[in-house]
């Protein structure tokens, strides 16, 4: 069988005791070494104890770490072998309760005398009841305070010169020394522990049952208080009903008036309106009179009458200066007699014929007018309009006020 051990770390804290050589080196943990030294072993028997750890590789070096222990029975077979199966059984159950992750590494044998009348059970035993990997045996004498270390190696136990002793917090192997303590007790302390333990019980039943009661009294009170809330909130909100129902009359009364109210301003609006709009459709016709009578057309004259009236009005003028002026006096110029008259042509006619452009007049702003009222009322349009403002500077149509003087073309 080829066994796999896995690559470790050798612990902090360490004691060394005696020389240790070789490429395997052997850890026990203290409370092992602590639980080994204080078996009690009487002259006539000796303890066979099962040692429980596992085994790592530390570069070329194998390492025995014991950090478990469970003692067999009391009684030393003194036949074939030191244990015998039934023993064996119990130590298996007692290890699988208290150490279920560690393996067997070897045995130990704790006692007053010499081992040595009984070399040949120690090493029956070994071949009987461990493998071949499980080689380690450690064996302490009670009277002379010594310890020894073995590797059983090729038939034989091989001592070694020393080993370590490591520290950690080893709680399976407290948990394990706390039971064999509490085991090996006087019945006496067994009966006091018990009339204590019951009185224990006893008084936290009584602590318990205290508490109950005032717990219940406490539910009950805050479930009174609760009730009285509830019963608060129940009346104030059958008043905020009625008080609501009351307000919700007075809101409709108000919403009521408030429509009334509107509809009132709102036919006094349309009122005001519909008399605008009188205003202005009088407004209209005025303008559509005068553009009607300015749209007219002037009495027709034809050439003949003008040139007839021409030559009157030449005649008239020639006769009215011979008689203001002197017959003796003399033309000082007599070169316009020689001149002859010249001709009027159709363009200086037509020219003549033409309305004279009229003034520029100017007019204050009344209450109610715009500039679109004014144009249609003097022109008949709004083609004015912006020659209006160019000429009064207006920069917004819309913008003019009561008592303002404007020019108009």
């Amino acid at each position: 069988m080829i066994e796999v051990v896995k690559e470790g770390k050798a612990p902090k804290n360490i004691r060394q005791i005696g020389q240790v050589s070789g490429n395997q080196k052997v850890y026990l943990e203290d409370y092992v070494i602590t639980y080994l030294k204080q078996i009690p072993a009487s002259d006539e028997s000796m303890r066979v104890i099962i040692l429980y750890g596992k085994k790592e590789m530390m570069g070329d070096e194998l390492c025995w770490f014991v950090n478990g222990a469970v003692g067999a029975e009391k009684d030393f077979f003194m036949e074939k072998t030191v244990i015998d199966q039934e023993s064996w059984q119990r130590v298996n159950e007692m290890a699988g309760r208290f150490f279920p992750e560690l393996t067997v590494l070897g045995w130990a044998i704790v006692g007053s005398e010499s081992t040595k009348e009984i070399e040949e059970q120690i090493l029956r035993t070994q071949k009987q009841f461990f493998r071949p990997d499980q080689k380690l045996y450690f064996e302490y004498n009670t009277e002379e305070k010594e310890e020894y270390i073995y590797l059983y190696e090729k038939g034989k136990m091989r001592q070694q010169s020393g080993y370590y002793i490591y520290y950690e917090r080893n709680e399976c192997m407290q948990n394990y020394m706390v039971s064999l303590r509490a085991a090996e007790r006087h019945p006496e302390e067994f009966e006091a522990d018990r009339a204590t333990h019951q009185f224990r019980e006893v008084v936290s039943e009584k602590k318990q049952e205290i508490h109950r009661r005032r717990s219940a009294t406490l539910m009950t009170c805050v479930s009174l208080v609760l009730m009285m809330v509830i019963m608060v909130i129940g009346v104030t909100m059958l008043n905020n009903y009625e008080k609501m129902q009351n307000m919700e009359q007075v809101l409709y009364q108000i919403s009521g008036k408030i429509e009334q109210s509107t509809d009132a301003e709102e036919a006094a609006k349309m009122e005001e309106v519909q008399g605008a709009d009188d205003v202005v459709a009088e407004n209209v016709q005025e303008v559509e009179q005068l553009v009607q009578e300015v749209d007219e057309p002037a009495p027709s004259v034809s050439r003949e009458e003008l040139a007839q009236s021409g030559e009157t009005t030449s005649e008239n003028m020639t006769e009215e200066t011979e008689e203001e002026s002197p017959q003796d006096e003399p033309l000082q110029d007599e070169s316009l007699q020689d001149e002859p008259m010249q001709e009027i042509s159709d363009e200086q006619i037509e020219d003549a014929s033409a309305p004279l452009a009229p003034e520029q007049t100017t007019y204050v702003i009344q209450k109610g007018d715009t500039l679109a009222q004014i144009c249609l009322k003097y022109y008949g349009n709004l083609s004015n309009m912006d020659k209006i403002c160019e000429m009064n500077a207006i920069e917004n149509k819309d913008n003019i006020f009561y008592g303002q003087k404007i020019l108009l073309p």
